[in-house]
């Protein structure tokens, strides 16, 4: 097992800023990766033909510069990427499986400070067809587009969040043919979004943004607010979708369904931080009403409650690629302070202008996730046929039953149908399991959550089994 000064789970702009300040900062890093590129949805080196243009102009800029940082000290970095991190605990021992058989043969590391940099993933609201090939997350069909990989010929990007009118801007740049934008917003609902750039020091998101919509409405991809994807056509692949207009609460109005023409459907409310990993070494977390999902409660500093573990980037809250970046510093400089090795007052003063920096980025990122948290009405596209656990295959039909037979938690509804027990382990069914369950009752009841066990990520039996015949060698050593 490595020992070293700190551990950074997550390579994305929050993990790799927070390497490049630990080294800065003289300590020893060791970086744990599940993709095979750092970066993160956002920040992954991107297709050649895509980097032209003013529209992300900024973004191309932060990604260069963060990677052109992380090269200068990467000898100084012990990299560990394509592994899944599986096990924390609370003696800040960290084990990881790697994917890939050139890898270092390392299996788990001590650090004496942790910094977690999960990141986030795509909010969904299920629907009918959502299950099929050629439905993706937003950020999952971006990261295919950003890549040169373009999966379809007509596509309907649905949801609401920055995310989506960031994924037309590449599609059109890619000549892809958009035959729909759907948003559930009016076009009114969006103006407190637009106040609080102005106000909170996001002008050049808000420059962005407009780059953007004008770069779009260029191509006349045609944009249909108020109005969702009520249903995906096809069998066994997307042939369309039927999209229906909504009222104030979302909730789609009958007679107003009218089908577009699609091969790829991307869908996405925003996004949710990943928690999985704070909540599995007992880091405490609240619900926020007002994001509609979990946070890890974190100081100025971005220390959790745990002494020596800290979160950083939207696995913290959700507020953007450059904030992530700023929070990655903001850990790793406090982890050097804690060790003893950060460099005095200068270094004290250039934390103080980030975390201004970041309260700015947490009012954006408030308005934004306000903007796009789902309404009540969504569910209503949900019929008792619907699969919401892709993995296991769980209808909305399996929840109702289990709710009428008592269910009245995640847990017990996990047991009664094996929601969450696929390979995502709950990614994506869980936030919203609570809510069909109240829907399928008639009442809410206080919200639950999946208990986080070991592994975390799923990882070959054998695993275990090393891990374990490790475990009794050593205590054979020790006993004589």
């Amino acid at each position: 097992m490595i020992q070293t000064d700190l551990v950074i789970i997550g390579g994305g702009p929050a993990g790799m800023s927070a390497a490049v300040e630990g080294v800065t900062h003289n300590l020893d890093v060791v970086l744990i990766e599940d993709c095979c590129e750092l970066g993160g949805k956002v920040l992954k080196k991107v297709n050649p033909s895509l980097q032209r243009g003013e529209g992300d102009k900024g973004e191309r800029v932060l990604r260069r510069t963060l990677h052109k940082s992380f090269a200068d000290v990467a000898d100084n970095i012990t990299l560990f990427s394509n592994s899944d991190v599986w096990s924390v605990n609370s003696e800040k021992v960290v084990e990881f499986y790697s994917r890939s058989l050139s890898e270092k043969s390392a299996d788990a590391v001590q650090g004496k400070k942790i910094i977690i940099a999960n990141g986030a993933v795509d909010r969904i609201s299920p629907f009918p067809g959502w299950h099929l090939p050629g439905v993706f997350t937003t950020g999952g069909l971006n990261t295919f587009v950003k890549r040169g990989a373009i999966p379809g010929k007509n596509v309907v990007v649905s949801g609401t969040g920055p995310l989506q009118v960031a994924l037309v801007y590449y599609l059109v740049k890619a000549g892809v043919r958009v035959t729909a934008t759907v948003d559930p917003n009016s076009i009114f609902n969006m103006a407190p979004t637009g106040l609080a750039l102005i106000t909170g020091g996001g002008i050049d998101k808000l420059i962005m943004g407009m780059k953007y919509l004008l770069r779009i409405r260029k191509e006349r991809v045609p944009f249909y607010y108020s109005h969702i994807v009520t249903e995906v056509l096809g069998n066994d692949k997307v042939e369309g979708a039927v999209i229906s207009k909504v009222d104030a609460h979302w909730k789609p109005i009958c007679g107003t369904e009218r089908e577009v023409e699609a091969d790829i459907v991307a869908t996405g409310y925003n996004l949710l931080p990943i928690t999985d990993t704070a909540r599995l070494v007992g880091c405490r977390t609240h619900y926020s009403e007002q994001f509609g999902h979990l946070l890890v409660d974190h100081t100025e500093t971005m220390e959790t409650s745990i002494e020596g573990i800290f979160v950083a980037g939207d696995g913290a809250a959700v507020k953007g690629f450059k904030a992530a970046v700023d929070e990655g510093r903001v850990a790793a400089v406090q982890a050097a302070r804690q060790l003893g090795k950060s460099n005095g007052q200068a270094v004290g003063q250039r934390l103080t202008n980030v975390q201004k920096r970041l309260k700015g980025a947490m009012r954006i990122g408030a308005a934004m996730s306000e903007a796009a948290l789902p309404r009540p009405g969504l569910l209503e596209a949900v019929t008792d046929e619907t699969i919401v656990c892709r993995c296991e295959e769980v209808t909305y039909k399996d929840i109702k039953d289990a709710v009428a037979h008592g269910a009245r938690d995640l847990n017990d509804l996990k047991r009664r149908t094996r929601l969450g027990m696929g390979n995502c382990q709950g990614t994506f069914c869980e936030q919203v399991a609570n809510e069909l369950m109240w829907k399928a009752a008639g009442e809410i009841w206080p919200r639950t959550w999946f208990t986080v066990r070991q592994p975390i990520r799923p990882v070959p039996i054998g695993v275990f089994a090393s891990d374990n015949s490790q475990q009794e060698a050593e205590d054979h050593k020790a006993t004589g």
